[in-house]
């Protein structure tokens, strides 16, 4: 799902992203063994007055199971930086 888009600046327009971020919540740090909620990429916008484009990528409301999410999120946010950077 996609959050945060807004139709004035499409969230294809990389020009309009200063970077990326993944980031996941846990659902209670006390826990011995916390369960994360979410994992989510999460595109920066350069302007401060957009929105930033939120691409979520597990959410145990939809799923129990992680499988492989949090290290795609690592990955791409990396390659996806790198991008912006150049």
């Amino acid at each position: 799902m996609i959050q945060g888009s807004n139709p004035k600046h499409p969230p294809g327009r990389h020009s309009k992203l200063q970077s990326c971020k993944n980031g996941s919540s846990l659902n209670d740090r006390s826990l011995e063994y916390p369960v994360i909620d979410t994992i989510e990429l999460r595109f920066l916008a350069a302007v401060k007055t957009d929105a930033d484009v939120v691409l979520e990528l597990f959410n145990i409301q939809e799923s129990l199971q992680v499988a492989g999410e949090l290290q795609w999120a690592e990955r791409w946010a990396k390659k996806i930086n790198a991008r912006l950077a150049h």
